[in-house]
């Protein structure tokens, strides 16, 4: 049998009466648990609330009574209150423990009844009630029966009256009177259960009545109707218009009839809003977008919780960008931002969430569509919650391309403006144009940043066509235009005459400019692809081009940019008129020369007695450094003021003296040192040498000559060369001589190398450029290289580069010192240790001087040391007034010498005995046994080395330290002296610092 279908009416109504119904069933048990619950837990304290009401209205309503010792009606007043439902007994009862009324007891003044008569288990309750004046509620068992029990104690003034007939001991404490109640629990409870369980039925009573009036009203009055309404409004919803059902006519047809019109207004209204809130819409999402994209500020957000990013389309659109994607996390946005620039954004993001700013603010770069980045100022704040806690950050991001342009162009002005005052200060400095373009090739490219910065000259005689790169600034991944002959038939023709007016031409791209084929042919072959182009004028001629190049691009160039490089050119064009000055006086020194040439034939001449005259300086070299001795060593005392305070232009005339003398014994030197290697005295103590130790200090002695004419000094020597077997005094001394005279040829802000190179053959390692005549030799060889960017020497002056007491130029002698030994000096000391050097160089540009020597690979155990030097010798200590002083036994036959020692030494604090021949020396060395012997080797009667081997030979004097000193200072002299037995040996003039260290070293030698 098939069920019957129900309506959605039916089903409606059943589904509301059972919900209903079960709602009412769950609130009526809900309510009936409450109330199980409530009497079950709270019913002692409901019973205690009563006993506690119960003796509150007592105690008030009998205040008055006790005060006025109304006994009769507190006894009426305490039965009226025992007549309450569950009341055992009520009793009144004084301070001192007396029952004032009681409800069941009519005598109790006249029996002075006391409590504890009556019940007395609850006698301590009262006393505590009484004493500390608080109420208090227990549980007690009287008489078989479960009662609870109140104590309410009076105010501390209700019993004053009484309080007059206490006795002394009772009067002065402090208990009170007290109300008190005993409640029958039993009665009580009884009670509270009958009264809920009526008020259970009358609920259930009145749930079911409810419930089954409910069910009919729905039905009949709400349902019904209801579900007509709904499937109207259902109609509604697919037909677009609401049709009212029949209706009964009563509050359900009304309220369908206004639901209806209300649906239609609504509808009517929701339409306007719509389109109202859309034209709204519209009209300030143009407003807002014309205002950021004026005022170029959008708005960011970020979510502390999720880490969400959010950021305005419009600066996408700004940007250039196709589509928008609003929000991201925070790490993903920060890769929009340029490299450099990220981890900047994101440490001071983190900072100013750590509270450590009072704002986020940073400037970071973004890219538009076309890769380009572009300056923004990121600025916000965080937002706290109530526990300081950041929960987000909001800010602006603001476009300041433009303020970072013009902060770029300030810096570019202020850059340009200082290149411009550089590259005038170097034409002024030199008339060397080689120079002089180089500088400022190199100033104008870094400065433009280009790829090619160079001077183009004309050949004079080709009517613009032809000419060359005479100074050019590259970068290393662009070909070099130098020295190529570049001939260009249409320039002259359709470029000569617009340049000759000083005019420009600045071009972007060259292949889009209209340029004459001809000449976009001779721009491409030097990869050019934009061209600046500023004309050099010469007394209004032309005479080249200014010209910078773009090689990798197109570029425009700018106004500022063209202003600085029409500048430069003017100051170009200015030196080239100086420098053509300049040749006209080089011209008219001509006549000098031929002079030079005349002095040179003498000197041819000279050579002939140069064995004689080398001979006679050997001779002469002790006659000349003895008298040094005592001049240097004086000046030295002097200026050190150890024999007394000497003021300013004293000191400058010792100093004036100590320099020439000085500059005096240098010369000494080369003569006797190109005396000896010409009369072939002069032999070599080859030992291991660093490489490097050699060239280091031979660098020490130009540096400061170089820092004060601002020459940049650099050197190259490969990490891994070998140590080299030659004399290193001898090889720094040709090191020393070449380097100095690159200085000394170099004019202001040159450079100067020192190159280091070894190998054969093709196959060399190092810096150094090998001459083709070394290469051709394919021996090992090991290349000293001294270049500088300095005069130059001619081609005519280069022959006779290396002849003693010759100077190349006749015309220099009265801007450079020198007596033109050093190079002749070189080349002997070179090629007495078996190599050779030469000298390349162009006039106007540098030269080149290269040193070959054999080179054989020595392996050596450790280090090699510098030696101790003259000038690197440590301050003089000056021994302990209270510590004995040294003796020192001074053998010397020269008055001058032996005053110049014994001043100094005395100052220093030493004791001096002199002896003036060799015998005088022995005796006195045995006699007084001083701490240190200072020996002449050239003595009259006994010479310096058979007194020392003298004293050697006693055993009591041989231990005596013995300083060698001699101003012969030929070969072999030194190893003469220490075979002889000296400890140490020193050349005259010696220096008297390095002496006070050499005694005190030897001293503490002997000491330890």
């Amino acid at each position: 049998m098939k069920q019957p279908i129900q309506s959605p009416k039916h089903r409606v109504a059943k589904q509301l009466l059972f919900g209903f119904g079960l709602s009412l069933a769950v609130i009526g048990f809900s309510a009936l648990s409450i109330i199980y619950s409530s009497l079950k837990f709270n019913l002692d304290e409901q019973v205690q609330q009563r006993a506690k009401t119960i003796t509150q209205g007592l105690e008030f309503a009998s205040e008055g009574l006790v005060e006025d010792e109304e006994i009769f009606l507190l006894e009426r007043l305490v039965q009226n209150y025992a007549t309450l439902p569950a009341v055992v007994d009520i009793s009144i009862v004084d301070p001192r423990g007396k029952v004032i009324a009681h409800s069941h007891r009519l005598d109790v003044t006249l029996t002075n009844m006391t409590y504890a008569d009556i019940h007395p288990q609850l006698i301590p309750y009262l006393q505590r009630a009484s004493r500390n004046g608080v109420e208090i509620n227990t549980n007690a068992n009287l008489n078989g029966k479960s009662v609870i029990v109140q104590f309410l104690p009076f105010s501390s003034t209700v019993f004053n009256k009484l309080g007059k007939e206490r006795s002394p001991e009772t009067s002065s404490s402090n208990n009170r009177g007290v109300v008190i109640a005993v409640m029958d629990l039993q009665k009580m409870e009884k009670e509270a259960l009958k009264n809920a369980l009526w008020a259970i039925l009358a609920m259930s009573f009145s749930g079911i009545t409810i419930l089954m009036f409910m069910g009919w009203l729905i039905r009949r009055l709400v349902l019904s109707p209801i579900a007509k309404i709904q499937l109207a409004i259902a109609d509604d919803e697919k037909q677009e218009r609401f049709a009212l059902p029949v209706l009964p006519d009563n509050e359900i047809g009304f309220l369908g009839a206004t639901l209806a019109s209300v649906l239609e207004e609504v509808k009517n209204y929701k339409q306007m809003e719509l389109d109202i809130a859309e034209s709204k819409y519209i009209e300030i999402a143009k407003h807002y977008e014309l205002a950021t994209n004026a005022a170029k500020v959008w708005i960011w957000d970020w979510d502390a919780q999720t880490g969400i990013f959010v950021l305005e389309c419009g600066i996408k659109e700004w940007l250039g960008h196709q589509g928008c994607q609003g929000s991201s996390q925070f790490e993903d946005w920060i890769l929009n931002l340029h490299i450099d620039d990220r981890e900047l954004f994101r440490n001071t993001f983190q900072r100013h969430l750590a509270g450590d700013t009072l704002e986020f603010s940073c400037e970071h770069r973004l890219f538009n569509a076309e890769g380009k980045p572009h300056w923004f100022l990121s600025r916000g704040e965080r937002v706290l919650d109530n526990n300081n806690k950041v929960v987000r950050a909001i800010g602006t991001i603001t476009d300041i391309q433009e303020v970072k342009q013009a902060e770029k162009l300030i810096r570019k002005q202020a850059k340009r403006e200082f290149v411009i005052r550089e590259i005038t200060q170097n034409i002024r400095k030199t008339l060397d144009l080689r120079t002089i373009f180089q500088t400022t090739v190199e100033e104008i490219r870094n400065f433009l940043n280009a790829d090619r910065v160079g001077i183009f000259e004309f050949d004079p005689d080709s009517n613009f066509d032809d000419g060359e790169f005479v100074a050019e600034s590259v970068l290393p991944k662009f070909e070099s235009a130098m020295k190529i002959k570049i001939h260009d038939h249409c320039f002259g023709e359709q470029y000569g005459k617009f340049y000759e007016k000083g005019k420009i031409q600045s071009v972007s791209d060259i292949h889009n400019a209209g340029l004459t084929p001809c000449h976009t042919q001779i721009l491409s072959q030097f990869q050019v692809r934009a061209n600046l182009v500023v004309p050099l004028l010469k007394s209004d001629k032309l005479w080249g081009l200014l010209c910078i190049h773009q090689c990798d691009s197109p570029r425009e160039w700018e106004t500022i940019e063209i202003d600085f490089v029409k500048q430069i050119a003017n100051q170009l064009a200015i030196s080239v008129q100086q420098a053509d000055l300049y040749q006209q006086i080089q011209d008219d020194l001509l006549i000098r020369k031929q002079t030079e040439a005349q002095l040179l034939r003498v000197n041819e001449e000279l050579l002939k007695a140069t064995k004689l005259k080398d001979e006679f300086l050997a001779n002469m070299s002790h006659e000349l450094r003895t008298p040094l001795n005592s001049i240097l060593g004086l000046s030295e005392v002097l200026k050190e003021q150890i024999l007394g305070e000497l003021n300013e232009k004293q000191l400058n005339a010792i100093s004036t003296v100590e320099s020439s003398g000085t500059h005096l014994l240098s010369l000494i030197n080369d003569i006797l040192d190109l005396s000896k290697i010409s009369s072939g005295m002069m032999e070599l103590h080859v030992e291991v040498v660093s490489v490097e130790n050699v060239c280091n200090s031979s660098l020490i002695f130009i540096k400061q000559q170089a820092f004060q004419k601002r020459i940049q000094v650099s050197s190259n020597i490969p990490k891994n060369i070998n140590n080299i077997k030659v004399e290193e005094r001898r090889i720094r001394q040709v090191l020393i001589n070449l380097l100095t005279n690159a200085v000394k040829f170099t004019p202001s802000e040159g450079r100067v190398s020192l190159l280091v190179a070894c190998g054969q053959g093709d196959l060399w390692q190092g810096e150094a450029v090998i001459p083709q005549q070394i290469r051709s030799m394919n021996l090992p060889m090991i290349v000293f290289q001294v270049a500088d960017t300095g005069i130059g020497i001619t081609a005519e002056d280069l022959q006779r580069l290396f002849q003693p007491f010759i100077q190349v130029s006749s015309n220099l002698n009265r801007q450079y010192e020198g007596t033109g030994l050093g190079l002749a000096l070189v080349k002997q000391i070179v090629e007495l240790h078996g190599g050779q050097v030469m000298a390349e160089s162009e006039f106007g540009r540098g030269s080149r001087f290269t040193v070959a020597l054999p080179y054989e690979v020595v392996q050596s155990g450790g280090a090699i040391a510098p030696k101790l030097d003259a000038n690197t010798a440590s301050p003089v200590k000056v021994n302990n007034d209270d510590a004995i002083a040294p003796l020192i036994l001074i053998a010397e036959d020269n008055e001058a010498n032996i005053q110049t020692f014994t001043s100094y030494l005395t100052a220093t604090n030493y004791r001096i005995v002199v002896a003036k021949d060799g015998k005088e020396a022995v005796a006195k060395t045995k006699e007084l046994s001083p701490d240190i012997i200072i020996m002449d080797i050239q003595m009259p009667n006994m010479d310096g080395l058979e007194a020392i081997g003298l004293i050697r030979a006693d055993a009591e004097t041989a231990p005596i330290p013995i300083i060698a000193m001699t101003a012969l200072a030929m070969e072999g002299d030194r190893e003469r002296c220490l075979k002889a037995g000296a400890s140490d040996y020193l050349t005259k003039p010696v220096k008297l610092r390095l002496l006070a260290d050499t005694i005190r070293l030897l001293l503490a030698k002997r000491a330890s």
